[in-house]
């Protein structure tokens, strides 16, 4: 009699960047722009909102920009102050202490370094920085020579914290993400898109960028493009996220990233 074979354990594939994707902290703990946030969270794109987002999610989504003295802090808008009249305060145009002595009441400012060093302990959670590079209150920047510093500064802090291979770089300035492939080639790097889904691809192929991130409502995020997207072996993040429904419609197309403003 033959002998009976022993049953085996049906083990199922585990589960991948192109099947499930990454939920990240929209700007930590969401925008504050956003209508329904609750007022209880803290500040966008703080330390304590980037470690909120990223403790409830797989990680956080934040925005970058480089002050005179090429500290990188977290800060979303053109001016450090709107309400004030001078014409200079885009943070690119500002010293450190003054960053700090020109930012509106009642905000709050942190470095990246900061929440770096916090990643750098999370070896679980993922970062997306979404690098800024338009500021009207900061006319004598030079983008060349202001992106080229930043990507120095990047790569010698994701170097020190060996986390090249868990922070993402995301803007529509390819100058920028020209400098970081050249420079950190183990550091993903998204080509901003706000409309054309198409021919944002074109551009990531033709300058050998990881993918591409855009707003999750715009027409052109269809099957069509998304396939020839994954056929071409690149990644996608979709953004901003404040409803199940609006991530359920989606997921068809197999996000790797999800930015999201609902971290509860």
């Amino acid at each position: 009699m033959a002998p009976v074979p022993k049953p085996v354990a049906v083990i199922p594939p585990a589960p991948t960047m192109d099947t499930v994707p990454n939920y990240l902290g929209h700007r930590g703990s969401g925008a504050d722009a956003w209508s329904g946030k609750d007022t209880a969270l803290p500040q966008e794109n703080t330390y304590d909102a980037i470690v909120l987002g990223s403790e409830l999610l797989d990680g956080a989504e934040m925005d970058i920009q480089m002050s005179a003295d090429g500290t990188i802090w977290l800060w979303h808008d053109d001016k450090i102050n709107a309400a004030l009249p001078q014409s200079e305060l885009s943070v690119p145009c500002l010293t450190d202490s003054e960053v700090l002595a020109y930012l509106a009441p009642g905000k709050k400012i942190n470095t990246l370094h900061s929440v770096l060093v916090w990643l750098s302990q999370h070896p679980k959670k993922v970062f997306s920085l979404d690098v800024k590079g338009y500021f009207t209150s900061c006319s004598t920047l030079n983008s060349d020579n202001y992106f080229d510093r930043m990507t120095d500064s990047l790569k010698a802090m994701l170097t020190k914290y060996n986390l090249t291979d868990r922070v993402l770089v995301e803007t529509d300035y390819q100058n920028f993400l020209d400098f970081m492939k050249n420079k950190l080639p183990a550091v993903e790097t998204y080509l901003l898109a706000y409309s054309d889904l198409n021919t944002a691809i074109n551009t990531v192929l033709n300058k050998g960028y990881k993918g591409v991130s855009m707003n999750f409502s715009d027409s052109s995020l269809t099957v069509k493009n998304t396939k020839r997207l994954r056929e071409n072996g690149l990644k996608i993040q979709l953004w901003s996220f404040y409803s199940e429904t609006a991530i359920n419609s989606v997921l068809p197309f197999k996000p790797n990233y999800i930015q999201t403003g609902l971290i509860k």
